[in-house]
């Protein structure tokens, strides 16, 4: 996720899995560690290595799911609003689609978790903690929720950039 510098890009943001979230994958990890260490420990019978096996399966999808979805980048540009989230989760869409944007929170009451999610209001949302956000309202779409640690400006260059594009 690098930074684009290029003259039409209006606004860029990097939000990141927030603190608890890591320290509850470490724990989970170190809990699968530990577990298949003791097992090693206490030595392996034949039938062990498919317990192990499927322990090291667990351990590298658990990592790879916490490195894929590490950051949400953001962008806005003259004319498209763009979010990807890990390898297969991105989200464009024009500014003339946009009606509102206002800052929000998401909510664990809404959304049930982190990460790609639908809300139990029948929103999507795209978050890295249970903490400040964006909702956007789209023109004949569901709301689109995402985490921001700069909501404020988020909703400003949208709302700046809109008004370009509707002048022409």
């Amino acid at each position: 996720m690098k930074a684009d510098n290029s003259p039409d890009l209006l606004y860029h943001e990097i939000v990141k899995l927030t603190g608890w979230v890591w320290g509850l994958i470490a724990g989970v990890l170190i809990v699968l560690l530990g577990t298949v260490g003791g097992v090693i420990a206490a030595g392996l019978s034949r039938d062990d290595w498919i317990g192990l096996i499927i322990a090291a399966a667990i351990i590298l999808g658990v990592g790879f799911v916490a490195w894929n979805y590490r950051a949400i980048e953001i962008r806005v540009t003259r004319e498209m609003f763009e979010a990807r989230y890990g390898l297969c989760n991105r989200t464009a869409m024009p500014l003339s689609e946009i009606e509102a944007c206002q800052p929000s929170l998401a909510r664990f009451g809404r959304y049930l978790g982190i990460g790609v999610r639908l809300g139990t209001d029948g929103s999507w949302a795209y978050t890295t903690s249970f903490g400040p956000a964006v909702e956007l309202r789209r023109r004949s779409r569901r709301p689109f929720l995402i985490s921001s640690n700069r909501p404020q400006e988020l909703c400003r260059a949208i709302r700046e950039a809109s008004k370009k594009t509707a002048l022409g």
